[in-house]
């Protein structure tokens, strides 16, 4: 097996930290299956696997499919990478009915090149942007998206095992990954821009029934009895949430916030993408402001508060060894941690507030924190409301 650990460590960390300059050098190479599975997929799926499973060890936790074994070790690597080449097989399926048009030149040929074009080519945008593919559709490059997508749920996978945050950690990275595939899919496979939240839909969909039925399979050859009551239950939770989510042959196509039901967050954040400030050329904060800046981020506090209780309560039952969270828990996981995330620009937009004169004020009041002999007229309204903003700011 062709392995080079040196370079797995760069494209892996490259990935989680640097993912504009790592996956269009990559997608550019246009590398096959083989060279992702040994590289990135393979050590990434082993470390995760068998970290979790020495800590399960350490911890005594239990795994979706019972206590700490091997067979819970085999069946976790295995899932893994199968469900690498099953995303990576629907994203490619696909893609092939949202492709974007035909990469490269399909005319007659263009004028020769000349000093202007030259020109022309060296101010063009930064390859290391995260732009549009412009290569064929392939697997290989599906598997690549896929893989480098679904990075950060590797790393929920390996600290699964953590005692009382090793649910929630597992989950935020698991939706983070999402998010990650729904970015990194565009980048090596050419999706038609105006069909990419209906490609990555219809992709999650898809995959997700065939892991799902992989994981069951697997679990009742490596693991046992136990793992049939839980796919039963998967089976009914499943079943539960798609009478809930209309994807009939005559309904459009659902778009992701939608199907988790976050459609009303992302609708903030879009709102609030769209407002526009222009700060006074002095600089100077007005108490008004600063007032409703204060009662602002105090709400936000609160939101984030009581949607933590509930991440909280199912994080309980993840530890518990008597009932198991179900399907219907992470979806409302997913909201809740959604929630917490934009609780800000929900609260702005709820009160008819401008978000970037918002960020403004924030930004105003912490330079005149930190440099108040700089600030002087900001730093007396910061100190007249000190106590509210030692904990908010």
């Amino acid at each position: 097996m062709d392995l080079d650990l040196k370079e797995s460590q760069n494209l892996i960390l490259g990935s989680l930290l640097r993912e504009r300059e790592v996956w269009p050098a990559y997608a550019a190479a246009q590398h096959p299956i083989r060279h992702t599975l040994t590289r990135v997929a393979l050590p990434a799926a082993v470390v995760a696997a068998l970290g979790s499973f020495l800590l399960g060890l350490v911890f005594s936790s239990y795994y979706l499919f019972g206590a700490a074994s091997i067979g819970t070790l085999l069946h976790g690597l295995i899932v893994a990478v199968g469900a690498l080449f099953i995303w990576a097989a629907a994203a490619y399926y696909f893609a092939g009915l949202f492709q974007a048009g035909p990469a490269g030149p399909t005319g007659p040929p263009g004028p020769e090149p000349t000093e202007e074009t030259d020109a022309a080519e060296a101010e063009a945008p930064d390859p290391t942007e995260s732009a549009p593919a412009t290569g064929p559709r392939t697997l290989d490059q599906a598997f690549a998206a896929v893989t480098f997508g679904l990075l950060p749920g590797f790393v929920g996978m390996l600290l699964q095992a953590l005692p009382l945050v090793g649910a929630l950690i597992a989950l935020v990275a698991g939706i983070y990954a999402l998010m990650t595939l729904y970015r990194a899919l565009p980048v090596f496979l050419p999706i038609a821009e105006g069909d990419r939240t209906k490609h990555f839909v219809a992709t999650f969909i898809a995959a997700l029934v065939a892991t799902l039925v992989l994981s069951a399979l697997l679990g009742a050859l490596l693991v046992g009895s136990v793992a049939r009551d839980v796919s039963q239950r998967a089976d009914a939770e499943l079943d539960r949430i798609s009478e809930q989510v209309d994807l009939g042959d005559e309904a459009a196509p659902r778009s992701l916030p939608d199907l988790l039901g976050v459609e009303g967050q992302v609708a903030s954040i879009e709102d609030a993408a769209d407002d526009d400030y222009t700060p006074p050329a002095d600089g100077e904060l007005t108490r008004a402001q600063v007032e409703r800046t204060v009662r602002l981020l105090a709400r936000t506090e609160e939101v984030r508060h009581e949607s933590g209780k509930r991440l909280e309560a199912i994080a309980d039952k993840s530890e518990g060894e008597g009932e198991e969270p179900s399907l219907g828990d992470l979806f409302t996981g997913i909201r809740g941690l959604v929630n917490i995330g934009t609780a800000e620009m929900q609260v702005i937009k709820a009160a008819g507030a401008n978000w970037a004169e918002h960020e403004w004020v924030k930004q105003q009041l912490t330079n005149a924190r930190l440099s108040p002999e700089d600030n002087a007229h900001n730093y007396e309204l910061y100190q007249a409301f000190e106590e509210e903003l030692e904990n908010l700011l």
